[in-house]
């Protein structure tokens, strides 16, 4: 392992190559805990998958909307304290354009795949082979790829480890319709869980 001593911390939070690094490595002992407590095997592998997802989501995210270096060592160390201590209870999203309409329609989306998982077990007695069906959705032209591809990672994060409950942070959201001497809101975070219609907004 590298060393990630306290003097080289902030270097590292700060390269996007070291902290993927240091977080696959907490990534890992999570799952080797999961291991050695003898959780079922297709539960460790979505939980491997999970992580790796939300890991390489909340990278793409804070190395593209945070400009300056104070931003990424506050976010990267946040998310980092959830991987290594609570890896399932933080989730980074993009910066919404309209954050109460934006959450609306992703709990709205929520209900829907809902209703989809829901018919597919009725008609299949489980989700088993719920992958190769959308897939066979693509090919006959019926779905797009984005949407598959939306489905699955919807899959992996809020049906097989449950995550609709978990906090979500979501990068600089506007809130149009709230205006301070004519202009519209920015904040620089959004803490919000998708179960629940409490939100909370950080600003400098």
């Amino acid at each position: 392992m590298a060393d990630y001593s306290s003097e080289n911390l902030r270097d590292i939070l700060l390269d996007r190559n070291r902290f993927v690094e240091m977080a696959e490595f907490f990534i890992r002992k999570t799952v080797e805990e999961g291991q050695r407590d003898h959780l079922d095997d297709a539960y460790l592998e979505f939980l491997d998958a999970g992580l790796k997802l939300i890991l390489t989501e909340a990278v793409d995210i804070v190395f593209s909307v945070c400009e300056s270096p104070i931003e990424k060592v506050f976010i990267n160390s946040l998310f980092l304290c959830f991987i290594k201590a609570n890896p399932l209870y933080l989730i980074i999203t993009p910066p919404f354009q309209n954050a109460p309409k934006d959450m609306e329609d992703f709990r709205s989306y929520h209900a829907k795949f809902l209703e989809f998982t829901d018919w597919y077990r009725k008609h299949n007695g489980s989700l088993s082979g719920v992958d190769e069906y959308l897939d066979g959705e693509v090919k006959k032209g019926k779905m797009e790829i984005e949407e598959r591809q939306y489905i699955g990672k919807h899959l992996i994060l809020y049906e097989y480890l449950g995550l609709f409950d978990c906090l979500h942070l979501t990068l600089q959201p506007s809130f149009p319709t709230l205006k301070i001497d004519g202009k519209s809101i920015r904040s620089d975070m959004l803490v919000w869980i998708p179960e629940n219609s409490g939100t909370r907004s950080l600003s400098e």
